[in-house]
């Protein structure tokens, strides 16, 4: 028999169990969903911003003129056709595209360069730069007195847009949050990828509240959230003041990715499905942390992706370290945009076997402790290899149902 369809665009399609194959073999993902069609997306947006959340529709809270700045997180799944829908529903507001500027994370050149090409001069794509002074303004100051910088663009503006995919509850300890700290100053975001300050609940609690003081200061009130579906399709979006979405997106997430936590198995084989836009180390994080709540004790974990990307410095640190201990420990004050998942995966190491199916040299998923997969046939030796197997459909999007969920 076939694996289950995993749909990814490297191994698991392919994989045949032979009679050697795990005597249990599980799959967890995505509920019975039926994605928005994609023809229709842009229509579906539009309606959105017509009746949104806890908010007047678009067209009463805008008048001619209006600077309209959408602060666009990565990761949205149909983004182009988000944005179509999201540039249909200002035109209709009333707002000319001369007016509309759509700003993306530092660092996202190629996310610039692609939305360009699709949307021509019609809006300007700008990346923000956290560390150039000229491009940051003064919002304010944190409760703790600190000082509170964000991109000018965004503060000038007469109506701050939020897009970014919903991601529901999640112990991972990067939430992805409208605003803060992705369009802030360089030593704001520092703070908030260090892991020392934002490991534990009550520390993601407190970093929550300073999003919320910026989005209170910046006067954010209209937010969309996109909810993934599988194979990179939207499920649903919503719209509105920026609680009511993450409540309402929050409960649809719960719904799609939400699973009951079963007993644990020798081999959790992680994918980041086939969409191009989740092949990121950030998912890659995302469904570690899902994974080794459910492999036992000194089981393996695979992750299977198509990720590309060079490995960040902290990632790097872990090459020929002689003390993976000593090195979590040293992490912990590390303020990489990879410090997290470096330490994240200092700490897995020194309990689980982890092999990685990539787009990178296998020499170079060696230097950070984990095991290559260059082909199908080692992924089917391993698994039939183990007593049993739990295969886990789009990882990074799935979600433990707690008892409050229930």
């Amino acid at each position: 028999m076939f694996l289950p369809n995993i749909p990814m665009p490297t191994l698991l399609d392919t994989i045949n169990l032979t009679e050697t194959s795990p005597s249990t073999v599980t799959t967890l993902g995505a509920r019975s969903v039926v994605p928005i069609d994609n023809r229709q997306l842009p229509d579906h947006v539009q309606r959105a911003f017509d009746d949104p959340l806890d908010y007047p529709p678009l067209a009463s809270a805008t008048v001619p003129g209006d600077r309209v700045a959408i602060a666009l997180q990565a990761g949205v799944p149909q983004l182009n056709q988000i944005l179509s829908g999201t540039l249909s529903a200002l035109a209709h507001a009333g707002v000319e595209e001369e007016y509309v500027t759509v700003v993306v994370p530092p660092g996202q050149e190629q996310l610039q360069s692609e939305l360009q090409d699709e949307l021509g001069s019609r809006v300007s794509i700008v990346v923000h730069s956290s560390d150039d002074i000229e491009q940051l303004a003064m919002l304010g100051v944190t409760e703790a007195g600190e000082p509170l910088r964000l991109n000018r663009i965004l503060c000038d503006a007469d109506l701050v847009i939020s897009i970014r995919p919903a991601q529901g509850k999640s112990s991972h300890p990067m939430p992805m949050e409208p605003i803060f700290p992705t369009f802030a100053d360089q030593e704001s975001i520092n703070r908030f990828q260090t892991p020392r300050h934002c490991e534990t609940p009550s520390q993601r609690a407190r970093l929550a509240q300073e999003s919320d003081r910026c989005n209170a200061l910046l006067g954010l009130s209209l937010s969309m959230d996109v909810v993934p579906g599988p194979e990179g399709s939207v499920a649903a979006c919503m719209c509105g003041t920026p609680r009511a979405v993450a409540k309402r997106s929050a409960q649809q997430y719960r719904d799609i990715w939400g699973y009951t936590p079963s007993e644990s198995a020798d081999l959790v084989v992680a994918s980041l499905g086939s969409d191009p836009s989740q092949q990121t180390w950030h998912a890659l994080s995302r469904a570690l942390s899902v994974a080794e709540e459910l492999v036992s004790a000194n089981g393996a974990i695979a992750i299977c992706s198509a990720i590309a990307t060079p490995p960040g410095p902290a990632l790097k640190r872990l090459k020929d370290t002689a003390d993976l201990s000593d090195l979590e420990n040293k992490l912990k004050n590390a303020h990489h945009a990879d410090s997290i998942l470096a330490r994240q995966l200092c700490r897995i190491l020194q309990q689980h076997t982890v092999y990685l199916a990539s787009s990178l040299k296998p020499t170079t998923v060696e230097c950070l402790g984990m095991a290559p997969i260059t082909n199908e046939e080692e992924l089917g030796r391993l698994i039939a290899s183990q007593n049993n197997c739990l295969l886990l459909d789009h990882a990074h999007f799935l979600q433990p149902k707690v008892s409050e969920d229930a």
